[in-house]
């Protein structure tokens, strides 16, 4: 018999206790990921239907279209290998501390038969750490500086930090820059500050070209502003995240996914449970478009 195995009661009920990844089941875990992906019902991604038949493998079939559905299909989780059980288990021990686990760290904390396992694994997860669509606004604090790589040199990468304070509460962005020329710095904020921000600098050259730019109120020389100074000990702070939790050795072409993890780290900095439940979210739905480099 077709029935729809999602409903506005069951979603409700799971959402009232915590989720314990320590003894739920494979099928369990399933269900869970089944009621975040699908929380008004199930809804076939190739016909709409909404009725399915389960089968013992895992999969569902669509009453209609009779094409099989994975939960994980068409999300960061599409073709993993390791049981989602583990995947759960592996997001949460990376938010039991706030500045998160290496491969290794994490390896040995889900048991984990293979290093490359947890890389694969944390690779998923950054996938899903990356700036969201909506821009910075409100007063927008900028620093650049620059970041040690593995083989970057001793003059490091350049990275563009910024934090945004506005009815929302914080926003945080880090991206990696080729360079801080003014085009190169235009571009960045075209697309990720909202025109009519106020946007707080220090005096340096490179952000002369803002005084000219009508889109933002630029307030140069607010060195002193504690939103520029808490920006500045970020970029401080992440090149000790860096260092002692991933032993330097981040290569320069990875450095954006850790710039994200970074910032998404202390976007949820004060509520490590609200980051696990973000992570699993965007973790189970469409798959995330990547920034390319400006």
């Amino acid at each position: 018999m077709s029935r729809n195995i999602h409903n506005a009661g069951m979603a409700s009920k799971q959402n009232k206790r915590m989720f314990n990844e320590e003894e739920w089941s494979e099928d369990q875990c399933r269900t869970y990921l089944s009621i975040i992906r699908w929380p008004d019902g199930f809804c076939c991604p190739h016909c709409q239907a909404t009725k399915v038949w389960p089968l013992k493998s895992g999969r569902l079939t669509c009453s209609k279209c009779r094409k099989q559905v994975s939960v994980t299909a068409g999300t960061p989780l599409q073709d993993t290998r390791l049981p989602l059980r583990t995947v759960l288990l592996a997001a949460r021990h990376s938010f039991a501390s706030p500045v998160g686990l290496s491969a290794v760290q994490l390896q040995k904390a889900v048991g984990l038969p293979r290093y490359q396992s947890a890389m694969n694994l944390l690779s998923r997860f950054r996938s899903c750490m990356a700036f969201p669509d909506d821009r910075m606004q409100g007063r927008v604090a900028v620093a650049t500086g620059p970041i040690r790589t593995a083989g970057s040199g001793p003059s490091g990468v350049p990275v563009l930090a910024a934090i945004a304070t506005s009815r929302q509460g914080p926003h945080y962005l880090f991206r990696r820059i080729l360079n801080t020329d003014a085009e190169r710095l235009k571009q960045n904020f075209r697309t990720y500050v909202q025109q009519g921000a106020v946007v707080l600098t220090d005096a340096a050259d490179h952000w002369a070209w803002l005084d000219a730019e009508s889109a933002y109120r630029h307030r140069p020389a607010a060195d002193q502003d504690p939103l520029l100074k808490r920006c500045n000990n970020l970029l401080g702070a992440l090149r000790d995240w860096l260092q002692n939790v991933h032993g330097g050795a981040v290569r320069t072409d990875h450095l954006q996914c850790y710039l994200d993890e970074f910032a998404f780290r202390a976007e949820y900095a004060e509520d490590p449970e609200l980051a696990y439940t973000e992570l699993v979210r965007r973790l189970i739905g469409p798959r995330p478009n990547r920034t390319f480099l400006v």
